[in-house]
């Protein structure tokens, strides 16, 4: 059987962190929870951190009902107050936050100034005038920002992350999320901003997944899609391996039965992984064919 890691550490940390918590929670993986409001959780709700963590952040009051589900990589962060009612589903990679603006990490904002209406802030920015809404800015003062050119490369990965988490210097290869601050779930929704602005597409979850340092984005920024079957059928065992935490990709004759987390969840999280990859839409009701690695590969050809 193709296993993953399980355990109650996800769940303690949440039940710890947590004003109240229902019943039947299930976490895979672990995610950051930081609370220093009201946090309410229902029962029966579902939180995958694996293989991107997910971040709930809390200064106000947030309420998560009942038989809720929370994919992989998503992040909300409430100031005020964010209900999630009963029996909603969050895809992988979500981003809630009840401000209108997105402003990054160790970003400055000096008296007098103005952010717009749903203006995006570049991580250490400073911001001393007016920002328009729904404007994008960064640097010291703050100002518009133009598309960000990526040739490929290591070097140019180094000055992409330098510039999108203002570092004072270059970073090294191997640096990432826990090595450069300001690199949460918030500051990778920027990184990834850019990078699908400089590629000119979406990035898939699988991709998402991988870029853990500097030397991985140069790695995507430098990789050439494929078309052919056999790069598909490759992709999509990494795209299985990457959902379900695997240490490998499954053989094609690898069952569904056999790969724990192949659930309803899990099955959700795998569409939305391939449909964002690929570029298809996928027609759930063929999903009942899909027994295997193999016919999941057929499927999406």
């Amino acid at each position: 059987m193709f296993g993953r890691s399980t355990g109650d550490a996800g769940a303690t940390l949440v039940r710890a962190e947590a004003s109240a918590c229902g019943t039947g929670l299930e976490v895979r993986g672990r995610p950051v929870v930081r609370n220093s409001g009201e946090l309410v959780i229902g029962d029966a709700v579902t939180i995958a951190a694996t293989p991107a963590s997910s971040h709930l952040v809390n200064v106000g009051r947030l309420h998560v009902g009942n038989n809720v589900v929370i994919a992989q990589g998503a992040a909300i962060s409430c100031h005020e107050r964010v209900v999630i009612e009963d029996d909603v589903v969050l895809g992988p990679f979500v981003a809630i936050m009840d401000s209108a603006c997105r402003i990054g990490a160790r970003v400055v904002v000096l008296p007098g100034a103005h952010i717009g209406a749903a203006a995006v802030v570049r991580a250490g920015s400073v911001v001393s005038g007016t920002v328009a809404p729904g404007a994008h800015v960064g640097g010291n003062p703050a100002a518009p920002l133009g598309a960000v050119e990526v040739r490929g490369g290591l070097g140019d990965a180094r000055e992409l992350v330098q510039r999108v988490f203002r570092l004072e210097g270059l970073p090294a290869d191997t640096d990432g999320p826990d090595s450069i601050p300001g690199w949460d779930s918030l500051g990778a929704l920027e990184l990834l901003v850019e990078l699908e602005s400089a590629l000119g597409r979406r990035l898939g979850d699988d991709e998402i997944s991988r870029l853990r340092s500097v030397a991985d984005v140069a790695s995507l920024t430098a990789a050439m899609p494929t078309g052919s079957a056999a790069g598909r059928g490759e992709a999509v065992g990494a795209i299985i391996a990457r959902v379900f935490g695997l240490d490998a990709a499954p053989p094609a004759t690898a069952r569904s039965d056999d790969i724990a987390g192949w659930d309803s969840l899990g099955t959700l999280e795998l569409i939305i992984a391939l449909e964002t990859t690929f570029g298809v839409k996928i027609d759930e009701r063929r999903l009942a064919d899909v027994h295997t690695v193999g016919d999941l590969e057929d499927l999406v050809s």
